[in-house]
């Protein structure tokens, strides 16, 4: 069966709409790694089945970014110019760990599941073996049909201060989703969101700073009695 997963920008500056006018939407993997259609592999069930319903997000435009934990500075380098606060130094979150966290406080999406239970996955872009940057993606997964929240490019840098180098077009990260069938296929949609949708967001957000620690389990009760399902 085909799903529907609707999905729109989450922008909250004028730069950041600028920036989704760039155009990078999310890509099917099969079409995106279309250039090997040839190899056997491309017949494989199991090829196949690991890369359907995977999407691939790109980066939208180039940077650069120097972050240096032990100091807690940051500088951003882009032909662009882009504004040095769409980098989000994540000092405060890193604990002991010796490597610097930090997002992209731009190009966050936002995916819903309106009729049925739909889960997306964000995990590291693992067909790109030759990946030049020492990061990977702080991944997670949730039930896009009992709970909407952003989908957000953070990264652990592997290499204590040195320099991360991203084009456009490199692969960020991808989402998967699974439904409770796996023959389901997952069809993205792009939609502009309503008041109602722009609200839910919102106040989902604001569930997370009340209650920052919550499980999923609880979220998903919690927004299932403000919304009135059974």
């Amino acid at each position: 069966m085909k799903i529907d997963v609707e999905w729109y920008y989450i922008n909250e500056s004028a730069v950041e709409s600028t920036i989704e006018l760039l155009g990078m939407d999310p890509v099917p993997a099969l079409e995106y790694y279309s250039d090997n259609k040839s190899a056997q592999m491309r017949r494989c069930p199991a090829y196949l089945d690991v890369l359907k319903n995977t999407y691939v997000v790109c980066a939208p435009i180039d940077y650069e970014i120097e972050i240096n934990k032990e100091e807690k500075w940051l500088n951003v380098k882009h032909p662009q110019r882009m504004p040095q606060e769409l980098i989000d130094p994540r000092f405060d979150e890193e604990g002991d760990s010796p490597y610097p966290l930090f997002s992209l406080a731009f190009g966050q999406m936002v995916f819903q599941a309106r009729t049925q239970d739909v889960w997306i996955e964000q995990v590291d872009p693992f067909m790109e073996w030759e990946r030049k940057n020492k990061i990977r993606i702080v991944g997670g997964i949730f039930n896009i049909h009992r709970w909407v929240r952003s989908v957000q490019a953070t990264f652990e840098q592997q290499e204590k201060n040195t320099t991360v180098r991203i084009k456009r077009g490199d692969p960020l990260f991808y989402v998967r989703f699974t439904s409770t069938d796996p023959r389901d296929i997952i069809a993205l949609k792009k939609v502009v969101p309503s008041k109602e949708d722009i609200a839910d967001y919102q106040r989902n957000v604001a569930l997370k700073d009340v209650y920052p620690n919550a499980s999923l389990a609880f979220l998903y009760k919690l927004r299932d009695k403000m919304l009135g399902r059974k």
